[in-house]
């Protein structure tokens, strides 16, 4: 997720469980790749480096996810 303000944009960037990772915006893929499954992670994968996508600050809510990746 990106902080953002309100319109049709909606930018995120998936990692499936499956390995297949995209960035999107306005509904579009940018670019779809294959990365290793989630079953057999191993190591470390670059997911890219997000910023300046709209004004303040994203607020975390802890309870509002089920779990969390941490580095170790």
């Amino acid at each position: 997720m990106y902080p953002r303000g309100p319109g049709p944009r909606n930018p995120h960037a998936s990692y499936h469980y499956n390995g297949q990772y995209h960035q999107k915006s306005y509904g579009r893929k940018f670019p779809p790749q294959q990365r290793q499954p989630l079953d057999h992670f191993a190591g470390v994968e670059h997911l890219g480096s997000f910023g300046g996508h709209g004004p303040g600050t994203a607020v975390c809510h802890p309870k509002a996810f089920t779990s969390v990746l941490r580095k170790l």
